[in-house]
């Protein structure tokens, strides 16, 4: 079955169920599934990044500090990235970032 047609039948389902608690334990369920799903793809993408490699924060992020500013990675960890930007040093999660 697609994405597309799990996503179809989850939306018609959901529309049929009148408690808020389910309808909340749903939401907390897809917030955490959507985080696991951003960390895995963001270590993937991340796997092969070094210590000086330049990175920017992905535009949809560039409104939060640091504002659009190129980087380079001081140290990687199992999620997160130090990123120097000028005389900053950032503890970055990894999904938030791009290569520069």
């Amino acid at each position: 079955m697609s994405d597309a047609t799990l996503k179809a039948a989850v939306l018609r389902n959901t529309a049929k169920i009148t408690d808020p608690k389910i309808l909340q334990d749903i939401a907390n369920i897809i917030w955490s599934r959507a985080q696991e799903l951003a960390q895995e793809q963001a270590r993937i993408a991340t796997a092969s990044w070094k210590i000086n490699d330049e990175v920017q924060q992905f535009p949809e992020n560039r409104n939060k500090r640091p504002y659009g500013v190129v980087g380079k990675i001081v140290k990687i960890n199992s999620v997160t990235m130090k990123v120097r930007f000028g005389d900053e040093v950032w503890n970055m999660h990894k999904a938030l970032l791009m290569k520069a």
